[in-house]
C-alpha cells in the first residue's frame, strides 16, 4: 500500500471512528438522560409518597393521640367509679303507740323525713349536710373514719342507727370506711305517741 492510499485509508478509519463514537455518545447519553430523567422521577414520586405517608402518619398520630388521651380518661374514670367510697345515709321516721309500742300508726303531718337535717362528718364528706330520704342520701367521703348525727329536740323520740354505723349517743352514729368501699348507715327515728 502506498503512501496515498494509506493515507486515505486513515482518514476513512478515522472518519468511521469519529462517527461510530459520536453515534455512541449520542446514543449513551440519551440513555442517561432517560435514566437520569426516570430516577428523578421515581424519586419525586418517592418523595411525594413519603410527604403524603407522612401527612396521613400525622393525622393517625393526632387521631391516635387523641384516641389515647380519651382511653387515659376513661381508664381513669373507671379506675375512679370503681374506688369511689360511698355512704350511703338512710332516714326512716315511724310511730307507735306509747302504750303498745308493737302497733305502729300512721306519724302526724310534718313528721317526715325531710323535717330532720343530717350532718355528716370525716374525711371530706359531700354532701355533707342535706334533709332525710327515705330513699337514701349517697355521700362521697374520704377513707377513715366518720360521724353521721341529726338535728332532733322533740320529745318522745327514739333513735337508732343500724348497717355499717354504730350508736355512739342519742343522736349520734360513727363508723369508719375504706377506700373502694360502699356503706350503709341507716338512721331511724321512732315517735312514741300518745293516744290519751
Amino acid at each position: 500500500m502506498n503512501l496515498k492510499n494509506w493515507m486515505i485509508f486513515a482518514v476513512l478509519s478515522f472518519g468511521i471512528v469519529a462517527l461510530v463514537m459520536s453515534s455512541y455518545n449520542s446514543t449513551f447519553q440519551s440513555a442517561f438522560i432517560k435514566t437520569y430523567a426516570q430516577e428523578n422521577e421515581a424519586e419525586v414520586e418517592a418523595n411525594i409518597e413519603q410527604e403524603n405517608k407522612c401527612k396521613k402518619d400525622s393525622e393517625c398520630e393526632n387521631e391516635n393521640e387523641l384516641n389515647n388521651q380519651l382511653s387515659i380518661t376513661n381508664i381513669t374514670q373507671t379506675q375512679t367509679a370503681e374506688s369511689q367510697t360511698t355512704l350511703n345515709v338512710i332516714k326512716i321516721v315511724r310511730c307507735e303507740l306509747l302504750n303498745d309500742r308493737e302497733q305502729q300508726i300512721p306519724c302526724p303531718g310534718g313528721i317526715v323525713p325531710e323535717a330532720f337535717t343530717i350532718i355528716v362528718e370525716g374525711n371530706n364528706p359531700s354532701p355533707s349536710q342535706f334533709q332525710g330520704s327515705e330513699e337514701g342520701t349517697i355521700v362521697t367521703i374520704g377513707v377513715g373514719g366518720y360521724t353521721v348525727s341529726e338535728t332532733a329536740d322533740s320529745e318522745g323520740l327514739l333513735t337508732d342507727f343500724s348497717g355499717d354505723c354504730t350508736q355512739t349517743g342519742p343522736h349520734i352514729g360513727e363508723g369508719n370506711i375504706a377506700e373502694g368501699e360502699e356503706q350503709t348507715c341507716t338512721v331511724t327515728n321512732t315517735f312514741l305517741i300518745d293516744s290519751t
